[in-house]
Formats: C-alpha cells, sequence, structure tokens
C-alpha cells in the first residue's frame, strides 16, 4: 500500500509515518513547497498513491489575531482544496481510492454529550473552521473516492501536542484545572489515533465522519486531578478564564471551552481502544 499525507512532519503525522514505514506501508509526505508547485505536481505525486490522509493546518492554541484565525481557516480549507483538485485532475483509473481527511470536535456545541449520529453543532469560530473544512473535503464524494472525516478529539502523546507542554509544568506541581474545569475533555491516546487510522484504511466499507475520542471522556478538572495525582504532584494552580483571554485573547476558548464526544461509529464498527480510559492513558504516558 502507498498513502501519501499532509502534514507529515506534524505530531501526529510523525506518528502515523512511523508506524506505516514499519508496517511496510510506503509513504509520499506532501510537504508545504509542493503546494506552491502547483496542480500539475501534486497530480504526479499522487498517481499511483492508494489513499491520502490529509492532515494540514496551523495550530489552534495560540493567541487568536484576526490574521492568525484567517491562517488557522486558510491552512485547512486551501490544502484541502489543492488536494480535490488534484484528484479532479487525475484520471479515474489513477485516482486514489480513499480520502481520509482531518477535522475536530470543536464542531461540536459544548453543552452536551454527542456522537456521531446524536449531536448539536456549535456556532462558534472553531465549529465553522471544522464545517467548512469538512465542506471542503467532502467533494471527493462526487469523484467515487471514500472519505472519511476524522473528528478528532484531545490527542495525548509523550512527545508533543498539548500534553508534551503539560507533562513539564505538572511536574513542577505547577499544574491546575482550566477556568472552571467542568469542561469536556475529550482525548484519544496517541497510538490510538494511529490504530484507529489503520483499522479504517482496512476496512474499505467505512466512510463518514468517526470522532477520534476515547470511549470514556472525562472532565478537565479530573485530568488535571488524575495526572498531578499519578506524578505525586499538587494540582491547586488553577488558570482562571481572564487569564487564558489576556494570553491567548479569543483563542482562550480552545482552551475553556470543550465538548463531550463518543467513538460511536469506531466502536460499533469494532475497533477496540488500546486505552479506552484516562487511567490507562496517563499510566502510559508517564511510564519512563
Amino acid at each position: 500500500m502507498k498513502i501519501a499525507i499532509s502534514g507529515s512532519t506534524g505530531f501526529i503525522g510523525g506518528a502515523l509515518r512511523e508506524a506505516f514505514v514499519s508496517s511496510g506501508i510506503e509513504v509520499v509526505p506532501l510537504l508545504r513547497a509542493d503546494f506552491k508547485r502547483g496542480e500539475n505536481y501534486l497530480v504526479q505525486l499522487l498517481t499511483g498513491v492508494d489513499g491520502i490522509i490529509n492532515l494540514a493546518g496551523a495550530p489552534i492554541v495560540k493567541r487568536w489575531t484576526q490574521a492568525y484565525k484567517q491562517e488557522i481557516m486558510e491552512s485547512r480549507i486551501k490544502v484541502t482544496r489543492q488536494l480535490v483538485g488534484a484528484l479532479k485532475a487525475m484520471s479515474t483509473d489513477d485516482r486514489p481510492e480513499m480520502f481520509l481527511s482531518a477535522s475536530a470536535i470543536g464542531i461540536y456545541a459544548n453543552s452536551g454529550t454527542h456522537d456521531e449520529e446524536v449531536f448539536e453543532y456549535g456556532h462558534d469560530f472553531l465549529g465553522e473552521v471544522a464545517t467548512r473544512w469538512e465542506g471542503a473535503a467532502s467533494e471527493v464524494e462526487a469523484l467515487g473516492v471514500r472519505l472519511v472525516i476524522m473528528r478528532m478529539g484531545l490527542v495525548l502523546g509523550k512527545d508533543g501536542g498539548m500534553f508534551g507542554r503539560l507533562l513539564p509544568i505538572f511536574r513542577m506541581g505547577l499544574g491546575g484545572t482550566v477556568a472552571s474545569g467542568k469542561q469536556g475533555f475529550s482525548f484519544i491516546h496517541l497510538d490510538d489515533v494511529v490504530g484507529a487510522v489503520q483499522f479504517l484504511l482496512a476496512k474499505k466499507e467505512l466512510k463518514g465522519v468517526f470522532n477520534f475520542t476515547a470511549p470514556y471522556p472525562v472532565n478537565n478538572e479530573t485530568f488535571t486531578r488524575k495526572l498531578a495525582r499519578k506524578l505525586g504532584r499538587p494540582s491547586f494552580m488553577a488558570v482562571p478564564a481572564f487569564a487564558l483571554k489576556l494570553v491567548f485573547s479569543e483563542g482562550a476558548t480552545a482552551l475553556s471551552h470543550g465538548p463531550t464526544v463518543l467513538p460511536r461509529k469506531l466502536s460499533e464498527a469494532g475497533y477496540k481502544f488500546q486505552f479506552p480510559d484516562i487511567d490507562s492513558a496517563l499510566d502510559d504516558l508517564i511510564k519512563p
């Protein structure tokens, strides 16, 4: 199998690339420079590829200026549209048969519990980003390409992402809840992201939206308390919402709000999570 990955140098893309190579899957990295060389060049790169995994996008947890909000949006939509444009330009015989495109659980409203069939959409900036991102990807369906939308939760891994930044703070005893602590913390271990992607690549009958979250989500307060306890450190340094606002501006909503999301379709399809709950995930992540 031969898979092209946009965002292959990122936190998730790097883990996928490593797992694919070790299992004998050939990886075609789609780099930022490749998208600047035009549609014909992308067509050349994608010819002979079995599938595309689209992970490109600027980081969410950062101070949001108007310019950076535009970058968050365009870094996702533009790359997705370029990939779709290349697929449209390819012959049916050369066109990859599957397109796995990232999205985010930020598409859901912050209140209530959501799965792929029972949900309420959010109407804030993150909801708009995810909606437009998915809309751009959906155009491949008209080409006969199998589309999988991966709505990512909070991805926890040892060497990057949010957890990689939090762990040193908690080890120093400076960790604490964010804002009220009652917001949903719908996480997934990085190994389960890799496992779920491999599962979906193999199960060719599966398509549509899949929530990439563990079956047993918690809230931010529970995550904080459990992480501090496992490290033998206090967790009283709460970060109030107004302080987040000062640092991240409107981007503070990415930290102070969070939906509770369940992976109904992955579970029903038969995927077995390696780390279904926060205790098993944290035990793996903090072990030497």
